[in-house]
């Protein structure tokens, strides 16, 4: 394995298995839907600083509401609370662990007033803050913590993390960029997250393929779960499996010879037994 690929291994496996919890928790979010569209951006919040936020048609959505997603480091019997100031908007605000499993929710209305999430971390590990809303409008969210809980933001050294939504069966076109370039423990690393829901336990074939590079195809489907990673060659990489029991995957593709360019990517059902 080169340089290169030790240091994705080393950054790019937990990152992606961090966002894979995350996107675990949007299926119980958005339970009721059967898709999920759009695109979720990962930022980070610190216990005593407001993120000021703003939900827009660019969002993840979840057939007609839209989410912004924030993260934080948590601890083990920690308590965390997550105020949201004065808003124009009308939705839900919500606290996921590193599971998926929704710790607290505070429904909100277009009030003047500030409402607060209280909440008791039961493990250590990357949380997730929702804030969803079907109108779009600004927020601001402040964390707090008896504890050490927010101190470390899990994003920071981080370049774009974008996280795209597939849709199974369709082509997408992508392209490796140096504007995507992360740092950190994986500096110099390019790579382009995607998140894909299918049917649980459905079996998947997922190919990218490069007129310009070796595509490396890395693919998270629980928390606690090593990802699969295939290094492709001849411009061309294959992964076969099943969906988790949420029917959620989290994709990663990078380059195995640090080439950059243009990729294609397709999920298709997988007939093989």
């Amino acid at each position: 394995m080169t340089g290169w690929l030790r240091r994705l291994a080393a950054f790019g496996l937990v990152l992606l298995l961090a966002v894979s919890q995350t996107l675990v928790s949007s299926v119980a979010v958005a339970q009721r839907n059967d898709a999920i569209q759009g695109e979720m951006l990962l930022r980070g919040i610190l216990a005593g600083e407001a993120v000021e936020g703003e939900i827009s048609n660019s969002d993840v959505n979840t057939e007609g509401a839209y989410f912004d997603t924030l993260v934080f480091m948590g601890y083990a019997d920690d308590t965390i609370t997550v105020t949201l100031g004065p808003s124009p908007l009308a939705g839900l605000l919500i606290v996921a662990n590193p599971y998926g499993e929704i710790l607290g929710e505070l429904e909100f209305g277009p009030t003047g007033s500030v409402r607060s999430l209280r909440v008791t971390l039961p493990l250590d590990g990357t949380y997730v803050i929702w804030i969803g809303s079907e109108r779009f409008g600004s927020y601001s969210v402040m964390l707090s913590s008896k504890g050490g809980s927010g101190d470390i933001d899990p994003t920071t050294g981080l370049g774009s993390l974008d996280i795209e939504a597939l849709q199974f069966g369709q082509w997408h076109e992508g392209e490796l960029e140096e504007s995507e370039i992360t740092s950190g423990d994986a500096e110099g690393v390019v790579i382009d997250l995607f998140m894909l829901k299918g049917t649980p336990g459905q079996r998947y074939r997922i190919t990218v393929e490069s007129d310009d590079f070796d595509p490396v195809l890395i693919i998270s489907s629980a928390a606690g779960e090593d990802p699969t990673m295939e290094i492709g060659r001849d411009g061309r990489a294959v992964v076969r499996g099943r969906f988790n029991s949420e029917g959620v995957l989290t994709l990663g593709v990078t380059s195995a010879d640090e080439q950059l360019g243009s990729y294609r990517i397709i999920v298709e059902p997988d007939e093989r037994r």
